[in-house]
């Protein structure tokens, strides 16, 4: 079958590209970003000749949310999905005879400026393939989106007809400067960047950080080595180690502040109209390079090299314009369609102005539907005014509108069942489960973020919480605080009426039990959320399944011992590397250090690093032998029944439970445990 380069542009929006272009391999090689050090197809595939560029944006409530965790969880999902989505197309190629394969979008090459750059630049690739210009701060700015995307590349040896390149400056400039006033490490160049001090926010807890870490923890004495991994910043490195989260992408002021797109127009020109970064001294040098520019001064980031890649006509805001005047016609005729008028969320006008947008009427059974249909089991809503009256834990409260003050009106729960078959697995440490649990919340992370899109492209920005990753700047280093996410998916599931607390504290469902991994999208998007379930479905302490079956013996009257659960719900997490590298170093010798390398232990810590498998996934026990849910009867009882962890021990305190009066530990969570039919 023939294919041209219309058709596999829509195959690439079929498979959830939000842009598309072809870039030429030729051109490509002719015009390497920096000659020193040439980022070319060439260097990778002798054979390509066409370069397929994707985009996939980043939901917009990235940028109108309060707290940097929730925003480099998007980031590393956003990045994740474009690679899926890049490498579909190039199996659909292949299948079609055409060789193809993705650039690796989100790796650099050490070769490359001490691994700098990346094998190639997607910023230049999407330039070339007609998508964009460079802003001010070198970022890409696209018309639709300005710099809130993401770009990867399908080298194919499919020849291609190449999308002409934009000749005007997308970016408005020196008159604009607002990515300037933004950034927090004034790293903003005329048309250029300085990448050292960007990187210190934009990558976080990335290499460079890293290796400094490291020289600092080589350089320091015996006796405060430990002290190191102790710290926000040990900790964050390990999370981010395991699933990218602030590795990259970390900082968006530069992006959120970008009054290019159609996205800012609609959702972030209100929240971005003050920026904080912004000062006398910014402003002077935003002057500045203007007048450097009226007076044709020589600016390196426009020299006759760099003009190609910025817009060889200057900027005069049509290519912005013709796009943003086409996105208000279709919001006209969306509007129309629904017979619903359009809605603005500000009033301010001129460069970075608010316009008005459909915002598709949605009931709540019409989201359940959608959810399910991208794969949810179980869907619920919450009302975020009702979470944030009621935090779990009013001494630590962490509610809705501590994640972001716009777009928290609904909590939209999402619960993805565990599979039946490692569930019947009485092993609480079997590495197949833990790798099954990982695979089933790496589906749901995928569910929300397509939900998340879906719900913006109705007019209703929404966020994700992240399941499982938390502030680092929180940890304190002390044993007995386990880290907790932003929000407790548990209590929200609740609210959003999906099931009850148990004995245990966690999350017991009607359809699976506690067997569910949850998600929770912050929404903006005002619809009517579901009630709270009143009575209990946990039968407490005269059941007792949970509190036999537990390993650590975590499981109290109502409550949990968390920092002793956490040792098996995160067997290879943080608090078992550190200690493992503190045995480390007292251990001195360099033959015994070498001896606890290799050994089980060092093996899958290693192992939990690469995944997150044994470290955000662990042990379920009290789940898998609770019997609620519609599942265990046909699925688990025969497997499940017996609880080999029971000792005289526990069936004493379960006794001692049964005849107590109601504890506070059930006084303090009553909201969402629900009304005891015996309230021992």
């Amino acid at each position: 079958m023939t294919l041209d380069a219309a058709a596999v542009k829509t195959m690439a929006r079929e498979l959830g590209a939000d842009l598309v272009g072809i870039a030429s391999a030729k051109a490509l090689n002719a015009h390497p970003p920096d000659p020193r050090f040439p980022q070319t197809p060439e260097r990778i595939s002798p054979y390509c000749k066409s370069v397929i560029v994707i985009v996939s944006r980043v939901p917009a409530a990235a940028y109108r949310c309060d707290t940097l965790p929730a925003i480099q969880y998007l980031t590393g999902m956003t990045t994740r999905r474009m690679d899926r989505i890049a490498y579909k197309l190039a199996d659909a190629l292949e299948r079609q005879g055409h060789p193809s394969f993705t650039t690796a979008a989100q790796e650099t090459n050490w070769n490359f400026k001490n691994g700098t750059y990346g094998y190639l630049s997607t910023r230049h690739l999407g330039i070339e393939a007609g998508l964009g210009t460079f802003g001010l701060g070198v970022n890409i700015l696209t018309p639709e989106l300005g710099p809130r995307l993401y770009l990867t590349g399908v080298l194919t040896e499919l020849d291609l007809e190449p999308d002409p390149m934009l000749t005007e400056q997308v970016c408005i400039g020196e008159g604009c400067s607002l990515c300037l006033y933004g950034c927090p490490t004034d790293a903003v160049g005329h048309f250029g960047l300085n990448k050292a001090q960007c990187s210190t926010k934009a990558q976080e807890f990335g290499y460079a950080r890293l290796t400094r870490f490291f020289a600092d923890y080589v350089r320091a004495k015996a006796e405060d080595k430990m002290s190191f991994f102790r710290t926000g910043e040990a900790y964050g490195m390990w999370q981010g180690m395991m699933r990218v989260v602030g590795v990259f992408g970390a900082c968006p002021r530069c992006h959120a502040t970008c009054p290019i797109g159609h996205d800012y127009h609609a959702f972030l020109a209100e929240a971005q109209k003050v920026i904080p970064e912004k000062t006398a001294e910014k402003v002077e040098r935003g002057k500045s390079m203007r007048q450097a520019r009226a007076e044709g001064l020589p600016i390196p980031g426009l020299n006759d090299w760099n003009i190609r890649w910025v817009g060889p006509d200057g900027y005069t805001g049509a290519a912005a314009l013709d796009h943003l005047k086409q996105f208000k016609r279709d919001q006209e005729a969306r509007a129309q369609a629904d017979h619903r008028p359009m809605v603005a969320e500000a009033t301010r006008t001129g460069k970075a102005g608010a316009v008005a947008i459909h915002k598709r009427p949605l009931t709540a059974q019409q989201i359940k539907d959608k959810a399910r249909e991208l794969g949810a089991d179980l869907v619920g809503i919450a009302d975020g005014a009702v979470m944030n009256a009621n935090p779990p834990d009013r001494a630590d409260p962490r509610r809705p509108q501590d994640i972001t003050t716009r777009d928290g009106k609904r909590a939209i729960v999402l619960a993805r069942r565990l599979a039946s078959g490692t569930t019947r697995l009485a092993a609480w440490d079997e590495r197949t489960k833990l790798y099954n649990d990982e695979i089933a919340l790496t589906l749901l992370e995928e569910t929300s973020l397509k939900l998340t899109l879906w719900l913006e492209d109705q007019g209703y920005p929404s966020l994700i919480v992240p399941p499982t990753h938390v502030d680092p700047w929180r940890f304190t280093g002390a044993d007995d605080r386990p880290m907790t996410p932003l929000l407790s998916a548990t209590h929200a599931a609740v609210e959003a009426g999906l099931g009850t607390l148990g004995l245990n504290r966690q999350l017991i469902t009607p359809e699976y039990g506690p067997r569910v991994r949850l998600a929770v999208l912050l929404s903006s998007v005002e619809v009517e959320p579901d009630r709270k379930m009143e009575t209990a479905l946990c039968a407490g302490p005269a059941c007792g399944r949970c509190l036999k079956a537990c390993p650590a013996d975590a499981v109290g009257h109502w409550d949990r011992d968390f920092a002793g659960c956490d040792r098996y719900r995160s067997p290879n997490g943080y608090r078992k590397l550190v200690d493992y590298l503190g045995r480390m170093v007292e251990a001195g010798d360099a033959d015994r250090q070498k001896a606890m390398l290799r050994t089980r232990e060092g093996f899958d810590i290693f192992q939990s690093l690469l995944r997150g498998i044994g470290a955000i996934t662990g042990c379920r026990r009290c789940e898998d032998v609770c019997p609620i849910g519609a599942d265990y009867e046909p699925m688990l009882k025969d497997a499940l029944d017996p609880i080999a962890e029971t000792t005289p021990a526990k069936d004493k305190r379960l006794a001692e439970f049964v005849a107590a009066p109601t504890p506070p530990g059930y006084a303090a969570q009553a909201r969402w445990i629900g009304r005891l039919a015996d309230p021992g």
